[in-house]
């Protein structure tokens, strides 16, 4: 079981589309009662690069078990080849902090509920700060890959 400091979940919403339904399928993302968890929900108005006002929804998941629930979730709504690819890419998604980073297709989960892999900037950004001792990269590429396969 892969574990997780933290996990951050971010997208961002842009002009033309359905706040509320992105924001849906971020909490879908997440099969908790926000409330009872007291996993806030963070909406933020900013300027996007073409100066035109966008909304970001983020949330961070800081317990060991609403990061190893997303984590399951995740895993089991990610086809082989997905994982694979998770895999084969591991380097370029890990930083030196041991931060591995996923983004998930905006599109295609918000209309098929398809968890697919994506490297294009419209998406559900995740950022999975993972636990390892010590902490170093050799350490979580280990952790990821058992995790993944």
């Amino acid at each position: 079981m892969l574990l997780a400091e933290s996990i951050s979940l971010r997208v961002f919403v842009k002009i033309g589309e359905n706040p509320q339904q992105i924001r849906e399928m971020l909490l879908k993302l997440i099969p908790f009662d926000f409330e009872k968890e007291k996993i806030a929900l963070k909406p933020k108005r900013t300027m996007g690069f073409n100066q035109e006002e966008i909304t970001i929804f983020e949330l961070k998941l800081k317990k060991k078990k609403h990061t190893s629930i997303f984590l399951d979730l995740l895993k089991n709504h990610l086809s082989s080849e997905s994982k694979n690819q998770l895999i084969e890419t591991l380097e370029k998604r890990l930083d030196d902090e041991c931060n591995f980073f996923v983004r998930l297709n905006k599109s295609k989960l918000l209309y098929n509920d398809q968890y697919e892999l994506t490297t294009d900037g419209d998406c559900f950004h995740i950022k999975i700060d993972i636990a390892v001792f010590p902490k170093r990269k050799d350490n979580a590429i280990k952790e990821i890959q058992e995790f993944f396969t």
